[in-house]
């Protein structure tokens, strides 16, 4: 619902007839009237090269605007930006993936580009997840990954050609690395993607559908590698867990602290967990198995 004498559609395509119901509200009772319009196809729009140029340069500005509004380490939001407001309004301190999403989305919109929340797993959890975005090309007529937690579109600009989050799915399922076009669009360059605790691609193996559908389309132990638990025992790294049954749990010692690690969102897998030095592994349920992440790319 929109309270004014105007609107400003988002995701229009070139050369098509678009129908619209308007409705007004005077005298307390709704008024409806019926609109059509048509958009120019591309060859018959005025200064097209330099339109296409201007949405590229938005999208990539914006992308890299909203990555500068929180430390690149600590994502504490930097004061008085839309991500410090988003923020204060849920009651957080820190930056993650969804909030740097939303504020990237709200951005888009407000320089008329339409975008779209997109979610992303490498376990089927929660936790090796990943919430990303997708904005919408009308140039192009598809939809592209712009992600600010990164810094990164997935986007080659010598073609040009935009990457969805399922085309990146089906390279990273081939495991076709080379094919993944990574423009980064801050100074940052690929230091935030590169020192993250696991290789941010690989999250790409199974997406959450845009309409219900199953989450785990592909194994998750195509870039996850077993060692032993004893191996794992006492040495200072990150670990995956995996289960036989969601009732099981491990009992370990670390940082001092009894801790205990199952399986959680309805999968066999644990969160990840990082140990130190010297901790132990009190209670090991049969058949538990140990992963830690393969980096394919980083």
């Amino acid at each position: 619902q929109v309270r004014g004498t105007s609107v400003q559609a988002l995701g229009l395509d070139f050369g098509k007839t678009y129908y619209a119901t308007l409705y007004t509200l005077k005298s307390n009772i709704w008024l409806s009237t019926n609109s059509t319009f048509s958009t120019l196809d591309q060859a018959s729009t005025p200064n097209v090269d330099q339109l296409r140029s201007t949405f590229y340069s938005n999208v990539q500005q914006t992308t890299a605007a909203v990555r500068a509004m929180a430390d690149p380490l600590t994502n504490i939001p930097v004061p008085g930006t839309p991500l410090d407001t988003l923020l204060k309004q849920r009651g957080d301190t820190l930056a993650n993936c969804a909030h740097l999403s939303a504020v990237l989305q709200d951005q888009l919109r407000q320089i008329g580009i339409l975008s779209r929340i997109r979610n992303i797993t490498l376990t089927g959890t929660s936790f090796e997840a990943h919430t990303t975005l997708e904005y919408y090309d009308p140039f192009l007529v598809r939809w592209s990954v712009a992600d600010a937690t990164f810094g990164i579109l997935f986007f080659d600009p010598a073609v040009p050609n935009g990457q969805s989050v399922e085309d990146i799915q089906a390279l990273v399922v081939a495991n076709n690395f080379t094919g993944i076009h990574i423009q980064y669009v801050t100074s940052l360059g690929d230091s935030v993607f590169r020192n993250f605790y696991m290789d941010g691609l690989t999250l790409y193996l199974n997406v959450y559908p845009l309409v219900p559908g199953p989450i785990m389309q592909h194994s998750p132990l195509q870039f996850l590698q077993e060692i032993s638990i004893q191996g794992a025992s006492g040495v200072a790294g990150i670990y995956v867990f995996e289960f036989t049954d969601p009732s099981q749990q491990l009992q370990a010692t670390m940082w001092g602290s009894a801790i205990t690690i199952t399986p959680i969102d309805q999968t066999l897998f644990s969160k990840s967990t990082r140990t130190s030095d010297g901790w132990t592994l009190d209670v090991a349920p049969p058949g538990l198995k140990a992963y830690t992440f393969v980096r394919p790319v980083f």
